[in-house]
């Protein structure tokens, strides 16, 4: 039985990493809709079955893919790896500034991110 459960965790995987690929390749406008599950299940050799064991629909494929590519763990890191936060630590500015401080710096790095741009 586990045997068949990593299966299953290499399968959402593959389809998972296989439908963010296509999202990214696709031209302008980016629709998560265009991505379906018979063409990634053809390009990494598995069948729509086999998606089909992991999720009930396309739609509820589409559902985790979007969640895989909003929470990816890049985003959250560029809220916290700009300067302008230590610069207003370094001047003991108040919470209020620190916070305004990585938002700006945060939108600044998420907004030019292909991905965030799929989903605005």
């Amino acid at each position: 039985m586990m045997i068949q459960h990593r299966n299953l965790d290499g399968t959402r995987e593959a389809f998972l990493a296989e439908g963010r690929r296509l999202l990214l390749a696709q031209g302008l406008p980016i629709t998560i809709g265009n991505i379906k599950v018979a063409e990634i299940a053809r390009s990494i050799n598995r069948s729509s079955g086999a998606a089909y064991n992991i999720w009930q629909s396309q739609e509820d494929f589409h559902r985790e893919l979007a969640i895989m590519v909003i929470t990816d763990v890049s985003w959250a890191d560029a809220a916290f790896s700009g300067n302008e936060i230590f610069e207003v630590l370094g001047r003991n500015g108040s919470v209020s500034e620190v916070i305004q401080a990585a938002c700006n710096h945060y939108l600044r790095e998420v907004t030019t991110n292909r991905e965030f741009l799929i989903f605005t």
